[in-house]
């Protein structure tokens, strides 16, 4: 699609896999030592919430682990996971359009949080896509997120494109949320 798009001036609607398959369980096995930061996404129903973590290592690689997988809840429960998260002294990020409502609750009970825009993911998905491909990323190669990075397709944005959480046939709620954790560390 990519080159029909861009060498050939060619419109395309195509959604496909965001990574080649394969590509994520090929990134080393490991996880944060120190986190640095706790990415929150959920999916529109809030029927799943998931909470990634990510450090930046020493040696420039990206370590990740999914802190927490949350069914069938509520914002009044991710606020109180996100309360005793905050003894670590990290900062949250969210996407602002899908979690605005827990950003601002957490805001006011003092806590750091960066909300983040639909310009911030595609960013965040070019990013994550090119530390997958060079196998800069540590991972403990989490089911969940395993699943989910394998299922995610990517959608057209602009010039650009983003992981897309409509269009992927699947819940990827730990994909996004990981994809947001390796982008601000």
């Amino acid at each position: 699609p990519d080159a029909r798009r861009y060498r050939l001036n060619q419109f395309v609607s195509s959604m496909n896999a965001w990574i080649p398959v394969g590509a994520w369980s090929q990134c080393p096995n490991g996880r944060p030592t120190n986190p640095e930061v706790f990415a929150i996404e959920r999916t529109s129903g809030w029927e799943y919430c998931s909470i990634v973590t990510a450090e930046l290592r020493e040696d420039g690689m990206i370590a990740t682990e999914l802190v927490a997988s949350l069914n069938n809840t509520n914002i009044d429960e991710v606020i109180k996971l996100c309360l005793d998260l905050a003894k670590f002294g990290k900062p949250f990020i969210m996407d602002g359009n899908v979690l605005d409502d827990l950003g601002a609750s957490l805001k006011q009970k003092g806590l750091r949080v960066q909300m983040t825009s639909n310009k911030d993911l595609i960013s965040a998905s070019n990013n994550t896509y090119s530390r997958i491909m060079k196998k800069e990323l540590i991972h403990p190669s989490d089911d969940i997120v395993s699943l989910q990075m394998q299922r995610a397709v990517r959608k057209n944005s602009g010039e650009s494109w983003r992981i897309a959480r409509k269009d992927s046939g699947t819940e990827i709620d730990a994909a996004v949320a990981t994809v947001l954790a390796i982008w601000f560390v």
